[in-house]
């Protein structure tokens, strides 16, 4: 129980100091109301995930419930190979094929401006423009294996002529990542869940689609998390 004379001090306090009392109120009022329109709320989607649940106690980690069979391949696929959410972007030639510096180039950008969005992982992005694409090609008995934009990216058709011919002469390229009428592209890039902003992903999509079409290209985006 709070003494009496304490409460009377406090009131005696406020209203000896009401002005000071007014202003400091009316601050502290503004400034929470300004950070509340700054807050964001992200769900941590795993959080909603039927996996397993486990408790802590006195040192020792019990499993109170098992979870959905599903979840469970997921979360180990999560932990061997990374996420399990792919967003796929396939840019298309309307006319002709993929092999012309212009939409390698297009292919490039769009490799990079997935690289650097937020949320993604790494070792997930793969495309015919990423290093980790590499071409296999045997000459008199050795093997070499190179980037297919080697040794860099495409300026002239005849650098668009060697991309194509690394793309024809290594299996596993064609049919996957440029498709078998050469028309088009794949760009595949994994995320985390709980790196995840719906809205500026959304919005960093529509940037790259908006700088990457033009008369003779077409994006198209889809998988998850679209």
């Amino acid at each position: 129980m709070i003494p009496k004379r304490w409460i009377e001090a406090y009131l005696w306090f406020l209203l000896r100091n009401r002005l000071a009392v007014t202003i400091a109120v009316a601050v502290m009022t503004v400034f929470f109301a300004y950070e509340a329109t700054q807050l964001k709320v992200v769900p941590q989607f795993l959080d909603f995930y039927p996996g397993p649940s486990t408790v802590r106690v006195f040192g020792h980690e019990y499993t109170w419930r098992k979870g959905h069979p599903y979840i469970n391949i997921y979360n180990t696929f999560r932990r061997m190979f990374g996420s399990a959410n792919i967003l796929t972007v396939i840019l298309e030639a309307k006319h002709g094929d993929i092999y012309h510096p212009t939409t390698l180039e297009k292919i490039d950008v769009i490799t990079k401006r997935l690289t650097e969005t937020k949320g993604v992982v790494p070792y997930q992005i793969l495309s015919i423009a990423h290093p980790k694409m590499k071409s296999i090609t045997t000459y008199g008995g050795a093997i070499q294996v190179r980037e297919v934009y080697f040794p860099g990216l495409p300026k002239t058709q005849e650098d668009a002529e060697r991309v194509k011919f690394a793309v024809y002469s290594t299996k596993g390229i064609r049919g996957l990542y440029v498709a078998l009428d050469d028309s088009a592209a794949l760009v595949t890039a994994g995320f985390w869940e709980e790196e995840l902003d719906f809205n500026y992903l959304y919005d960093r999509m529509m940037e790259l689609k908006r700088d990457v079409e033009d008369a003779n290209h077409t994006v198209y985006i889809t998988g998850f998390p679209w």
